[in-house]
C-alpha cells in the first residue's frame, strides 16, 4: 500500500493508524513496526544528536514514554506523506505536549520523525532527564548522558520562571463575555 493509500474507517495511512494505536495503548513494538529500516529522528533538543535506524529510534521513544506519564493521542492531522500526530503527557508533574511530524517513504512507513515539544520548562526538562535511560539502552554514550544532565540548572530555572514570573506579568483577561479586538 502507498503512502497516499488511506483505510476507509479513519481516513489515515495504515501506517499512521497502527502509530497513533501504539501510543495509544503504550505498544512500543507496534510503534517500532510502522518505521521504515532507516528511519531517522533529529532530537527536537539539540542538532547535535541525529538518531539512525529502528533500533536507535525505538530506543528515544521508549526512553521518552518511560518519563512521560498520562500520555495521549489528542489530535492527527495530514495528507499523503506527510502527518502530524499531537499528544499530550505530564513530565514530573507538569503538562507537555508534543507534535510528531512524521514523514512516509515510498514504503508507506516513517521514515522521517521530527518532535515539537512545548512548552520550554517541559521540553528542556525532558532533555535533562532523557540522557540517562538513552545510555542504559545503549543509544548514547554515558558521556553524552551526563551533558544531558548538564540542561537540569536551565530546566529547574524555566520552571522556576514558568511558575512565580510568567503569571505575574501575563497579559490580562479580559471580562467574560467581552473580547477585545
Amino acid at each position: 500500500m502507498s503512502a497516499a493509500q488511506q483505510t476507509p474507517e479513519t481516513g489515515l495511512p495504515p501506517t499512521i493508524e497502527a502509530w497513533v494505536q501504539g501510543y495509544r495503548h503504550g505498544d512500543r513494538a507496534l510503534t517500532v513496526q510502522q518505521m521504515a529500516d532507516d528511519v531517522v529522528l533529529t532530537s527536537p533538543l539539540t542538532e547535535a544528536f541525529v538518531f539512525r535506524g529502528r533500533h536507535q529510534v525505538g530506543e528515544v521513544i521508549a526512553a521518552a514514554l518511560d518519563l512521560l506519564k498520562e500520555t495521549e493521542v489528542a489530535g492527527v492531522t495530514g495528507s499523503g506523506r506527510e502527518w502530524a500526530v499531537r499528544t499530550t503527557a505530564r513530565l514530573g508533574g507538569r503538562p507537555l505536549e508534543e507534535v510528531q511530524w512524521l514523514t512516509l517513504g515510498d514504503d508507506g512507513r516513517v521514515a522521517e520523525v521530527r518532535l515539537l515539544v512545548r512548552p520550554v520548562p517541559a521540553a528542556v526538562s525532558l532533555l535533562a532527564r532523557l540522557g540517562d535511560g538513552l545510555h542504559q539502552r545503549g543509544v548514547m554514550p554515558r558521556r553524552a548522558a551526563f551533558a544531558s544532565r548538564g540542561a537540569l540548572p536551565m530546566a529547574l530555572a524555566m520552571d522556576a520562571v514558568e511558575r512565580w514570573i510568567m503569571p505575574r506579568v501575563a497579559p490580562p483577561r479580559p471580562p467574560r463575555g467581552q473580547l477585545r479586538g
